[in-house]
């Protein structure tokens, strides 16, 4: 990496006709100057509130006693949980995405607008955290 840089500096200092030292300091200042990543490696987005921290902990518990071999929708657990429906999604989607622990089955048939609900599933409970 030092080499590659140091051929582009050598060659942006060529063509600027600019001293190769002083823009090799120039770079090595900006470079000082640059906010570092976080140490969380991979982690993106804002924190979890506390209360989706709850919910994901008390959806696993609900999974682990109610659902299993069950399938369900956003809808139903929604009149259970009593919390948003977009909350809920997300939620069920976080656990599909990072512990596997949902799967999608299908769509429910519907009759009339709208887009169709989707049909969850307990793929493997995993051990609650």
């Amino acid at each position: 990496m030092d080499n590659l840089n140091e051929i582009i500096i050598a060659k942006y200092s060529r063509e600027m006709k600019c001293s190769k030292t002083k823009l090799q300091t120039f770079a090595n200042e900006l470079l000082a100057n640059v906010p570092k990543a976080s140490s969380s490696v991979g982690s993106r987005g804002r924190q979890a509130s506390s209360e989706t921290l709850e919910l994901r902990v008390s959806l696993k518990e609900y999974a682990l006693n109610e659902l299993k071999g069950k399938q369900f929708t956003v809808k139903e657990l929604e009149q259970h949980f009593n919390v948003a429906h977009v909350t809920l999604n997300n939620a069920l989607n976080y656990l599909k995405n990072k512990e596997g622990m949902f799967k999608q089955e299908g769509t429910k048939a519907r009759n009339g607008r709208g887009r169709p609900e989707i049909v969850w599933s307990v793929n493997e409970v995993k051990e609650i955290a």
